[in-house]
């Protein structure tokens, strides 16, 4: 079942799981429900359009970045905090929205955060002519500044 290309995940008690999948859902989340399997079998059943990214000649998927006959690794949460950055592009965004969106909540003095940052701007150093545009916005969080060409 898909509604407009998504597709429909259903969830409830144990005794609904057959009749949500012979109703044509794409998965059955079984209540209590968690959030990390929540958020998990959402990007597990999005078309693959969503779960890519372009920018600057990059290829970005959830475990690498890709472009110039090279293929380096990233991790999921890498991913998702580029993706963050590209769709709000010029816009500064906090670390606490980071942590948020990864974690679900605030991590007091945390630098998980820059530490990833980091490791982002060193894998796309690896590739050569791509512009690194990942600003730091001191005592606030980070932002890309522009949309390079690609």
């Amino acid at each position: 079942m898909e509604s407009e290309g998504i597709p429909v995940i259903a969830y409830g008690p144990s005794v609904l799981l057959r009749k949500a999948f012979i109703s044509g859902c794409k998965d059955f989340i079984r209540e209590p429900v968690d959030a990390d399997e929540f958020y998990f079998r959402i990007v597990k059943n999005l078309p693959a359009e969503c779960k890519t990214l372009h920018w600057g000649g990059l290829e970005i998927t959830g475990n690498s970045l890709s472009g110039q006959n090279k293929k380096i690794p990233i991790t999921y949460q890498q991913f998702l905090i580029l993706k963050l950055m590209i769709n709000n592009r010029n816009v500064p965004i906090p670390r606490e929205a980071f942590q948020y969106m990864l974690w679900g909540k605030i991590k007091d003095s945390s630098r998980d955060i820059d530490m990833n940052i980091s490791i982002i701007r060193k894998r796309i150093l690896e590739f050569k002519g791509i512009p690194l545009d990942i600003e730091t916005v001191r005592g606030f969080g980070y932002m890309i500044t522009e949309s390079p060409c690609g």
